[in-house]
């Protein structure tokens, strides 16, 4: 954006969240990665950061202030609200909806059609094949909520 001089590169959702609220989404420039692969018909929001080798496929939408981590993968229609984050080499498969600052932890793989929660999180290496409310923790294979 133009006259964007900030970005909230820390990993807390809170944080980030309150930063944008702080300053205002103008002030924050969205950074891609040169070697992450985003299609043209992915949105990716104002504030929000697309990691080394991640991939964003067609019309999937990143929110504001979301984190692509490195070799992530958002797959087709997938939509981050605003502020989540998407660890390093985690796969969301086609049509996933991930909830305000929720985390999805690296490694994690998420089935199609599935949601996971509003302030969620989906620990490294879990397999979610079932939706994950609001707030919760799921861990393992397939992952179950603690």
């Amino acid at each position: 954006a133009s006259g964007a001089r900030l970005h909230a590169a820390v990993g807390s959702a809170e944080v980030r969240e309150r930063w944008h609220a702080r300053f205002g989404v103008a002030a924050f420039a969205t950074l891609v990665d040169p070697s992450a692969l985003v299609s043209p018909s992915a949105t990716v929001g104002p504030g929000a950061s697309i990691g080394a080798g991640a991939v964003v496929q067609a019309r999937a939408t990143v929110g504001e202030g979301a984190i692509v981590n490195t070799r992530a993968v958002v797959e087709h229609d997938c939509t981050l609200e605003p502020f989540t984050h998407i660890a390093p080499g985690a796969v969301l498969c086609g049509s996933v909806r991930v909830g305000r600052g929720a985390q999805v932890s690296a490694g994690a793989v998420v089935i199609p059609a599935r949601l996971v929660g509003a302030r969620a999180m989906i620990g490294a290496g879990a397999v979610v094949v079932r939706d994950v409310p609001e707030g919760a923790t799921a861990i393992g294979v397939p992952a179950r909520v603690q």
